[in-house]
């Protein structure tokens, strides 16, 4: 017989608890290592509390059964720290009533929900974590009511049903990128075309972001599906463009239309801006990220306020670390196992440039 796992931590002492890095580092490792994909991390001490807090870290692989708080009634309250979710309210037969991308990074950053209505979410990145507030005191036999119309956690209907939120969730949110107009202002170079992205590119966009060596030394996971490119595109894309970040396609300049990478740079911090890349597998070896980027730098350094450019890159990615080197970024250190990817913890290369820098280079 397999022994029960855990589904909440114990909460902390004391009277005074801080919602620091530590706590919620500690629920997402226990997120990771949960078979259900998810961690409650309380800070209420006693089921009997009148009022309980938690820490929710979700995976994007949990299956969060839909369900109501309506007998006793119980209202909640949710903000998402990091990461984000898709969330659902339904009608008592199933129907979706409405559903909507929330996120640390998003424009709807959390929900106030009153008793009754079914609902339910889906995490839409890893190591997404919500700061909960829920009416006590907490019965297991009464806490909430599952909707009859989903099926159970662990079943084998879960994971398509799960499937199908999700398709139901991207179907509503396409239109988003098209409802944003801003664009970063087109760059040429040489032999390339940097452009925003558009939805009619999700097809180019997947065809190097599903390839395994193509995304191997990349912080972010392989697309598996159409599902992750549109989810990229309404979703980091969209809101990177609401902020006037510069996100560009990469474009050969006999074929504007069609999107064989991307370069971009992101603010972080005061003036200073975050570098990154990427390449479809078949241009490889032929210069084109440098010369991408190197416009891009110079659009940077040229029309916004912009100090200092950083590129973080994993350590033993030597073709990335070649290319900050040919942009005239210097390294700035390696950071021993600062980041973990795919369960493996990874050194970390940063490079910089400084725009008194890109002037000598550029002899402006």
């Amino acid at each position: 017989m397999n022994a029960p796992f855990r589904t909440a931590l114990d909460a902390p002492a004391g009277d005074l608890v801080w919602l620091d890095e530590a706590l919620i580092e500690q629920a997402i490792a226990h997120s990771r290592q949960s078979p259900r994909g998810r961690m409650i991390a309380p800070f209420h001490k006693t089921e009997d509390d009148p009022l309980h807090r938690m820490l929710n870290a979700v995976q994007p692989h949990t299956y969060i059964r839909p369900h109501r708080h309506s007998d006793p009634p119980k209202a909640e309250a949710w903000v998402v720290l990091r990461g984000a979710v898709a969330f659902f309210r339904f009608a008592d037969d199933g129907a979706i009533v409405e559903c909507a991308r929330i996120g640390a990074n998003d424009p709807v950053r959390g929900v106030d929900l009153m008793p009754g209505a079914y609902h339910g979410l889906i995490a839409l990145e890893p190591d997404t974590v919500l700061y909960e507030v829920k009416t006590g005191p907490y019965a297991a036999i009464s806490d909430k009511a599952f909707a009859p119309f989903a099926p159970a956690e662990g079943t084998p209907d879960a994971e398509r049903y799960r499937l199908t939120l999700l398709d139901a969730f991207e179907a509503r949110q396409r239109p988003r990128l098209s409802q944003i107009s801003w664009r970063p202002p087109t760059l040429q170079s040489a032999r390339l075309v940097l452009r925003g992205y558009e939805p009619s590119d999700a097809e180019a966009i997947f065809a190097y972001t599903s390839d395994v060596e193509t995304t191997l030394h990349m912080a972010w996971d392989r697309h598996g599906s159409m599902r992750d490119t549109w989810t990229y595109l309404n979703g980091w894309v969209a809101n990177g463009y609401a902020r006037r970040q510069l996100y560009y396609a990469i474009c050969l300049r006999e074929q504007p239309e069609r999107v064989i990478g991307g370069v971009g740079a992101s603010a972080h911090g005061e003036r200073s801006y975050q570098l990154g890349y990427v390449l479809g597998r078949e241009h490889w070896g032929r210069g084109i990220v440098p010369e991408a980027a190197t416009r891009l730098l110079d659009q940077l350094f040229r029309e916004t306020d912009a100090l200092r450019v950083f590129a973080p890159v994993y350590a033993d990615n030597h073709k990335s670390r070649r290319v900050a080197a040919k942009l005239g970024m210097q390294l700035d250190g390696v950071l021993r196992s600062a980041v973990e990817r795919h369960g493996q913890r990874k050194d970390e290369a940063v490079y910089s440039l400084l725009r008194d820098e890109w002037r000598a280079r550029s002899d402006v």
